[in-house]
């Protein structure tokens, strides 16, 4: 056979033995003016018998996205048998400058591109496109905007890109402020691409290697049956978190850590739980009784027994025992 392309293969792991691959793709994803390869296998494993693990013992997991001084608190995890301290999994400091850097990136170029939409709007209104253009789409993203929606710099960059293949693609002027724009912020938009997709890889694997160290005590684990896609990464119409929420929210993904738990535990047989979340957070662990009053405080004290509970640690605790009901 001809060889088209030679390139290095590394394992995101080891396939187990006496498994089967059943076949494989190549798939290509484009990060800012370059693409990245990946080859993914179906592999088919033998089949594992479940893990037999102690009835009376829990792992219980609190999953949250709270600020905590330069970093962001992923999690609140808790040994339900042990004299273990609760453990807070914290996101590395040097992660999260990145994604901070990558954060502040977006927003420039976002304020940029919104700019840049109040100039080229009125322009391209002017002299519709021919709707049989290879390239109506793109030219309707630029122009027909609501008045309530902003450019988006993804598109701006498209644009600018197709305008030096086609330079008649949109009236001069607005040709002009659009190649200004890519000229002053392409640099730019390619870092945020690069860093994104560096970082995001970096998330990825700090938490599937706390997800191993989970799995590893062969203990039951308990998480909240919670529908994380409702609070998206991004702005949308369904969702009403604030800017700030909305970044660490980014920041510490806990759908993805969830997903690494998951997926790990599926791996490895061991057992997981999902358990309702109402009032984890509110109940308190030592006599039962819930503060229907709990606000988003750190710390609260029950007016019942007088116990002091750290917010994320009752969570967990509760969770747990949830579990091994």
């Amino acid at each position: 056979s001809k060889i088209m392309q030679e390139f290095d293969l590394i394992y995101h792991r080891d396939i187990p033995d006496g498994s089967q691959i059943q076949n494989g793709k190549i798939m290509r994803t484009r990060v800012g003016d370059k693409f990245k390869y990946h080859v993914v296998l179906t592999v088919k494993q033998p089949k594992k018998k479940p893990l037999s693990v102690p009835k009376n013992t829990a792992i219980g997991i609190d999953i949250g996205f709270r600020r905590v001084s330069n970093s962001v608190q992923v999690a609140t995890i808790i040994f339900s048998d042990d004299k273990k301290p609760p453990q807070d999994i914290l996101a590395p400091q040097k992660m999260i400058s990145a994604i901070e850097h990558v954060l502040e990136l977006q927003g420039i170029l976002d304020d940029a591109a919104t700019e840049l939409g109040k100039k080229i709007k009125p322009l391209l209104n002017e002299t519709p496109l021919n709707e049989e253009h290879q390239k109506y789409r793109l030219w309707k993203a630029l122009a027909k905007y609501p008045n309530y929606v902003t450019l988006s710099f993804e598109t701006a960059y498209k644009a600018a890109r197709y305008l030096q293949i086609e330079p008649d693609f949109i009236p001069e002027k607005a040709a002009q402020a659009l190649l200004e724009w890519w000229s002053g912020h392409s640099r730019r938009y390619r870092e945020l691409h690069n860093l994104r997709a560096k970082q995001l890889l970096n998330r990825k694997h700090f938490y599937r290697q706390i997800a191993s160290e989970l799995v590893s005590h062969k203990k039951l684990i308990v998480l909240e049956d919670i529908n994380l896609t409702i609070f998206a990464e991004v702005k949308d119409k369904d969702n009403a978190l604030s800017d700030k929420a909305r970044a660490q929210r980014f920041l510490a993904s806990p759908s993805e850590f969830r997903d690494a738990i998951i997926n790990a535990a599926k791996r490895e047989t061991v057992p997981i739980k999902n358990v309702p979340p109402q009032y984890t957070s509110k109940t308190c662990s030592a006599c039962g009784i819930i503060n229907k009053e709990l606000g988003a405080e750190k710390e609260w004290t029950c007016s019942a027994c007088g116990v002091v509970h750290d917010r994320d640690v009752n969570a967990a605790k509760n969770i747990a025992e949830l579990g091994k009901q």
